[in-house]
């Protein structure tokens, strides 16, 4: 039996289109599926137990209330999961600060002045501001005394922060990143 011209040409526009059909069935779902891997599935909200925070700011909070019992501090998580090891990204409020936590966290987490125009302030002030949308005021960096640990200067991995100290209402902001 022979096909005449039309027949063909209707054939390998029919494979064309199976073609590039099944081509674009792939690419769809395969790239549903890189998005639902990738995809920031984070619980973000307020850490209400210690036993939620990264284990360096559990440390880092059971000196502190050695040093003044009277602080009351609060946390927020904005990126990673609950736990002790799956925090990569929380703020910290420390209420009803004092002179000597300040000194504290300054020697712990060997923190040095930077000015507020500093790009790890910037940082530093998304990670506070996307707590505060839901939870605090948030401080105007600006208007504070602001810190990064040399850890986070020197570009190092590990515990990460940049620490603004209210003096006027004796609040302190810790903005922690675990970098690995």
């Amino acid at each position: 039996m022979c096909m005449s011209a039309n027949d063909e040409k209707s054939k390998v526009a029919t494979y064309l289109f199976l073609g590039f059909a099944a081509l674009a069935a792939f690419m769809l779902l395969f790239g549903w599926s890189y998005i639902w891997f990738w995809h920031d599935s984070t619980p973000r909200g307020i850490l209400v137990s210690t036993a939620d925070w990264p284990d360096a700011v559990q440390q880092l909070h059971e000196k502190l209330v050695a040093i003044d019992p009277a602080i009351d501090v609060d946390g927020y998580l904005t990126h990673g999961q609950p736990g002790p090891f799956s925090v990569s990204e929380a703020a910290f409020r420390v209420c009803h600060s004092s002179p000597e936590i300040v000194d504290a966290l300054k020697n712990e987490l060997k923190l040095v002045s930077i000015k507020s125009n500093h790009r790890l302030a910037g940082w530093g002030q998304v990670v506070i501001d996307k707590a505060s949308n839901e939870w605090w005021a948030s401080p105007r960096f600006n208007d504070t005394q602001i810190f990064a640990s040399q850890p986070l200067l020197d570009g190092e991995e590990g515990d990460l922060y940049v620490v603004a100290y209210e003096s006027a209402t004796n609040t302190i902001y810790i903005s922690y990143h675990f970098n690995f």
